[in-house]
């Protein structure tokens, strides 16, 4: 199981089991934010959870040309 810890004062810390359900993101054209399932992704295509960015279904759309 992964986690995220962080400190949130001294001695003061949080540990939260990363899921499906609670990993979020911003999509780089508009800031809106959404949730990814980064493990159902994983297993079609190798994410760098560093670089790998989503963009929303709005933008998506947009680049496409369609409205």
């Amino acid at each position: 199981m992964f986690y995220v810890k962080a400190t949130l004062a001294e001695g003061v810390e949080i540990n939260i089991d990363i899921t499906g359900e609670n990993v979020y993101t911003r999509c780089p054209v508009c800031g809106k934010e959404m949730s990814v399932d980064i493990f159902e992704d994983a297993t079609y295509t190798e994410i760098c959870p560093y670089s790998t960015k989503y963009i929303c279904e709005e933008c998506t759309r947009k680049r496409k040309g369609e409205n």
